[in-house]
């Protein structure tokens, strides 16, 4: 059994929580939406900067597909397809 790392369980518990305004899965369910004005304000990944969760968004294959203002940015990634 593979080990999921835990920046990717923590994100896909708090996208399937569907609790956070800040951090939501998009119309399609293909892509999530992220608001780092507000993100920064939880602890959802531990005490990690805006920087270090777009870094491990890269790092896990992520991509910016679209941004909505200069803090409100969707994400996809290809297994979501």
């Amino acid at each position: 059994m593979t080990k999921v790392p835990r920046f990717i369980r923590r994100l896909y518990d708090a996208l399937e929580a569907n609790k956070y305004d800040f951090l939501k899965w998009d119309q399609t369910g293909r892509a999530f939406i992220v608001d780092y004005q507000k993100l920064k304000d939880t602890m959802i990944f531990g005490k990690t900067t805006i920087a270090t969760v777009i870094k491990q968004l890269n790092n896990y294959g992520f991509k910016l597909t679209k941004r909505i203002t200069k803090h409100i940015k969707i994400y996809s990634h290809d297994i979501f397809n």
